[in-house]
């Protein structure tokens, strides 16, 4: 995930270069905006899945699967509200200048990429510590 998040900082340079400045040609806009999805969404849906499966596996909700059913769908609605807030945001600062939105994304996806660097290297110590 901590990759996905850091190369999507890279390829919404390049979008914004090479689409929103310069306007490339269709073809060349659907595959970036397809790549950039791509790599913004996976993280994501790979995040809240492991999330999910880590508290399946807690003492505290084992053989509860009510309560699994509750975090899970806590941990989703969440994302949901960041997605409306996110929405929200954006459209408030796409009537400015689409460059305040990519620079914005931009931000968002380095700043998740950095959250990410605790749980990277305590999983990279401890494979380290194994072999």
């Amino acid at each position: 995930a901590f990759g996905f998040l850091f190369l999507s900082v890279p390829l919404l340079v390049y979008y914004y270069n090479e689409s929103v400045a310069a306007g490339t040609n269709k073809e060349a806009n659907i595959w970036l905006m397809i790549m950039i999805g791509f790599f913004i969404n996976a993280p994501y849906a790979l995040i809240t899945t492991a999330v999910s499966a880590d508290l399946g596996s807690h003492e505290s909700v084992k053989d509860n699967h009510q309560v699994l059913a509750t975090v899970t769908g806590i941990i989703d609605g969440t994302g949901s509200l960041g997605a409306v807030v996110q929405g929200v945001v954006i459209g408030n600062m796409s009537t400015s200048s689409w460059k305040s939105v990519f620079e914005f994304l931009m931000l968002a996806e380095f700043l998740a990429a950095l959250m990410i660097v605790p749980l990277v290297w305590k999983d990279t110590r401890r494979i380290s510590i194994r072999n």
